[in-house]
């Protein structure tokens, strides 16, 4: 639904969703992705994982595909969004789930993501925040 290539330049920038699109490069479920280790600089995602059943797993596939001192970053859904996205409710939000038969949508906080990872051991610096005007939910972190 929208790109952050322009925010990279000068740089190989490949652009992952699960089904093709204006500045899609590689159609793969995030977590299913497979390059070796360290392969990235950068990693982000934006607005997906609150349509992600498998977040978890996409979120440290992230982590293991970016090179130590590299930045991840990532936006999505926090407490308080309506529910968009899915097969009854605002279907054209995420088109390319709808497409698949997946009716998944999850808000997500900060909680969400340290119940199932250990911040401190895999980050030398990170934070989370929250925009309450949109409700999202906001990471960057610099792996260690």
């Amino acid at each position: 639904n929208g790109s952050i290539r322009h925010f990279f330049t000068d740089c190989v920038y490949i652009g992952l969703d699960i089904g093709p699109g204006r500045d899609v490069d590689v159609v793969s479920l995030a977590h299913e992705y497979d390059l070796p280790d360290g392969t990235f600089d950068v990693a982000a995602s934006c607005e997906m994982f609150e349509h992600d059943k498998f977040c978890n797993k996409s979120f440290q596939n992230m982590i293991r595909l970016c090179r130590k001192n590299g930045l991840i970053f990532f936006t999505c859904a926090t407490t308080g969004r309506k529910i968009h996205g899915t097969l009854y409710s605002n279907p054209h939000d995420c088109p390319n789930t709808v497409d698949l038969g997946w009716d998944y949508y999850k808000n997500l906080a900060e909680k969400d993501f340290k119940d199932e990872f250990v911040f401190d051991i895999l980050f030398s610096k990170y934070q989370f925040s929250i925009d309450y005007t949109h409700f999202n939910l906001y990471f960057w972190g610099i792996k260690k």
